[in-house]
């Protein structure tokens, strides 16, 4: 991914397709232009519960074969698909 420098400081795109094969930690910010691949041994961690933090795909093809644990925060989707294959696991009673 490449730090994107525009009004969203935490702003990444994706050039073509990425895999997460070991763990990606993401608290908040904005990521997309691309695929995003969790792999069956990868785990993606979507925000933290005791932290007011979000998660904004734009258009992105996020495919989830491994896990993905969603911890808080909000989490959504502009022009992005995705595809759940595995375990999508949310805690913190938030919504999508």
């Amino acid at each position: 991914m490449r730090r994107h420098h525009q009004s969203d400081p935490f702003r990444r795109d994706v050039a073509g397709t990425n895999t997460v094969t070991g763990t990606f930690n993401f608290f908040s910010g904005t990521v997309g232009g691309g695929v995003l691949t969790v792999a069956p041994t990868g785990l993606l961690i979507l925000g933290e519960s005791n932290y007011d933090n979000y998660a904004l795909f734009y258009d992105l093809s996020l495919v989830n074969n491994g896990e993905v644990v969603w911890r808080g925060g909000s989490v959504s989707c502009s022009g992005s698909t995705i595809t759940n294959n595995n375990l999508w696991l949310m805690q913190g009673g938030s919504e999508m």
